[in-house]
């Protein structure tokens, strides 16, 4: 019998080790009460020992069978590396579909928080970006080439490069393409993809050649209404040419509905399109945007989903209203390049730029032109980017004052950069200004609370990765998932959350903290076979056996429960707060999620 040594600031104790006796979530956590060796090995022995399956008996809790899902989860660097909060978040606007709001249809992101720190609102309807890097894939997962190993891109050959390449390619595979014509199935068109594929990848053809290769793959695809395939191409295609990827994912997305009553290919396109109308935005391809909610919205409408039918004809109302508020910015910007101090220029770019585009450093410098005295104030002292604490918190203060006169998107950016500044300057300060920056703070936190989030977390489940199959349950958290399995169910309390044992499952969502602090945590299961994470890093790995303690200020953390095939179908997430000396379950009043897409 090997023991471990747990130690945080307020205990020090010494424990079984975990790997050699597992007895119930409950009992894990104390002492053990056996004194003679031969008698636990025994006991071991009858509960299937330390590597046993999840399929063995033993007293654990009850396994639930209800589908969720994951999110998106970073790798960190090392366990007391994360800081006490990102400086900066980006916050859900609750105002979009599958935009901010709710996040969780991104079928093939990172194994991560899907979401975002809640305290400052994005722009607008859009998707927002992935919370977290992604650094190693599933084999099963679709990602795209390390662009830095890749060669510069190529422009798209001209029309009569690639009708005489279209000839060669349609001569050369000439009885392939009969084939695939002539069949009632699909698997001479798949075999043809594949060979136009490999054509592709060999050496010494020309670039027009190259093209037509994986446009006709691509069409083929298409026909098939293979959505993971199309997009596969669509991604080669754009490592090596510059095309319009989103707008010929979003032609692709809408022939693969139109072709299919399948629902699972129709889940398919809606969620791609969906997920990808977020860089649409991003990169002010508003047309592509609607052409994205188009294609997604015609497969919702052919699965019979009303729900998703309705939420996409709400964001495409949100896209048409951004595409106007930006022609008004570019108007705007128009007129600063021969009129650099006009006053209501400056006041329509600088509000697009902080309350739609997020970007406060291109923002502050057109706000501190306008012609609104308490913005102007504000937005000239943030170009000095104070670095005091009662400078922060006065900054705060500004903000905080022009929030009160505004409405919408407006309103929330400039409550977002409030929180911003407190935060900085909060754990600083010291007495009464403390003490206002700090109720300003949870304050905040009730605002963000109304806006974007609910009670509860979001549980999801995915099918076991192929490395999972063939043995340990292993995650190191920055897989990919895939999609999840049904529809999310929420939960009040993750002290013994509970999912079906031959998934993987995610309970994700958003940690209130109101006092700040020393705070500890512990993720327990089967033979510790889960993860936590905690302000998107990973702050307690697979299987390993100490307590997480960090610093915390008010706001709110997101936070991810990861248990995996072989966690028994439950995981057990405990805290102990500032001022106690126990582990004890975090209260469910202080967990919350983003809603859900229909």
């Amino acid at each position: 019998m090997c023991f471990t040594s747990v130690r945080d600031p307020t205990i020090a104790r010494t424990t079984p080790c975990w790997c050699c006796v597992k007895i119930s979530p409950r009992r894990a956590r104390g002492e053990l009460a056996f004194g003679h060796r031969a008698a636990v090995l025994f006991f071991v022995f009858l509960l299937g020992g330390c590597g046993s399956s999840g399929n063995s008996k033993s007293d654990e809790p009850s396994q639930a069978t209800s589908p969720s899902g994951a999110d998106k989860l970073t790798h960190s660097p090392g366990l007391m590396s994360l800081p006490a909060e990102p400086e900066n978040g980006n916050a859900p606007d609750e105002s979009v579909l599958p935009a901010l709001a709710a996040q969780d249809t991104q079928p093939n992101g990172p194994f991560a928080p899907n979401e975002t720190t809640p305290e400052t609102p994005g722009p607008a309807p859009v998707k927002p970006a992935a919370d977290t890097p992604a650094a190693v894939v599933d084999s099963s997962s679709n990602a795209k080439p390390d662009v830095e190993t890749l060669p510069p891109r190529l422009p798209i050959p001209d029309e009569a490069s690639r009708q005489a390449a279209l000839k060669t390619v349609l001569a050369t595979f000439d009885a392939d393409f009969k084939a695939a014509r002539a069949s009632k199935t699909f698997d001479p068109k798949t075999a043809l993809v594949g060979t136009l594929r490999s054509a592709a990848e060999a050496g010494g053809n020309e670039p027009a050649t190259n093209y037509v290769l994986l446009q006709r793959a691509r069409e083929l695809a298409v026909e098939m209404s293979d959505v993971d395939l199309a997009m596969e191409l669509i991604d080669e295609l754009a490592a090596r040419f510059k095309i319009d990827e989103l707008g010929m994912k979003a032609e692709s997305l809408s022939a693969c509905a139109a072709g299919t009553r399948n629902p699972a290919i129709l889940l398919k396109a809606y969620r791609r399109g969906s997920d990808l109308t977020h860089p649409a935005i991003e990169d002010d391809k508003f047309d592509v945007a609607l052409a994205l909610v188009d294609a997604a919205s015609l497969a919702a409408s052919k699965a019979r989903n009303r729900n998703q039918v309705k939420a996409l004809a709400k964001q495409r109302r949100e896209i048409i209203g951004l595409r106007g508020k930006f022609k008004k910015a570019q108007t705007a910007a128009e007129t600063l390049e021969d009129e650099p101090d006009d006053e209501a220029a400056n006041l329509m770019l600088g509000t697009y730029l902080c309350a739609i585009k997020n970007d406060w450093p291109a923002a502050a410098p057109y706000l501190s032109k306008c012609d609104v005295p308490d913005l102007q104030e504000a937005a000239s002292l943030e170009l000095t980017n104070p670095s005091e604490p009662t400078a922060q918190a006065e900054l705060g203060d500004k903000w905080w004052a022009a929030a009160q006169r505004k409405r919408g998107d407006e309103q929330a950016a400039y409550q977002s950069r409030a929180s911003h500044w407190y935060r900085k300057g909060h754990r600083n300060l010291t007495g009464l200004e403390k003490v206002k920056v700090a109720g300003r703070l949870r304050q905040l936190n009730e605002i963000t609370n109304k806006r974007t989030l609910r009670p509860g977390l979001l549980v999801r489940q995915y099918n076991p990765l192929k490395s999972q199959q063939q043995g340990e349950p292993l995650l190191n958290g920055t897989e990919k998932l895939g999609d999840p399995l049904g529809e999310p169910k929420v939960i009040t309390s993750i002290d013994t959350w509970r999912f079906d044992a031959q998934y993987n499952a995610t309970a994700t969502g958003f940690l209130r903290i109101d006092e700040p602090g020393r705070y500890s945590f512990e993720s327990n299961g089967f033979y510790d076979r889960n993860l936590l994470f905690l302000n998107g890093k990973l702050v307690l790995k697979y299987q390993q056996k100490t307590r997480f303690v960090v610093e915390l200020d008010i706001g709110m953390h997101p936070i991810v429960s990861v248990g995996t095939p072989g966690a028994r179908g439950y995981v057990i997430v405990t805290w102990m707060p500032p001022g106690k000396s126990t582990l004890e379950p975090i209260p469910p009043e202080l967990l919350f999620h983003k809603p859900p897409v229909p």
